[in-house]
């Protein structure tokens, strides 16, 4: 498990969506802040082969 702290306001974290493969939606406040998130959580994700996605890109 990965514990990540960013320092951003106003995040939404969801675990919700259509497709069977389940995942996370993340609603942020503003582009800076998202682009900041995006960037740190790819670089956490790596070891877990996290990619960006949606129910037609397996």
């Amino acid at each position: 498990m990965i514990t990540l702290i960013f320092k951003v306001p106003k995040n939404l974290i969801a675990r919700s969506g259509w497709s069977k493969q389940g995942g996370y939606e993340i609603y942020v406040e503003d582009t800076r802040s998202g682009l900041k998130l995006y960037d740190c959580l790819f670089e956490k994700g790596k070891e877990f082969n996290v990619k960006p996605g949606c129910p037609k890109t397996y």
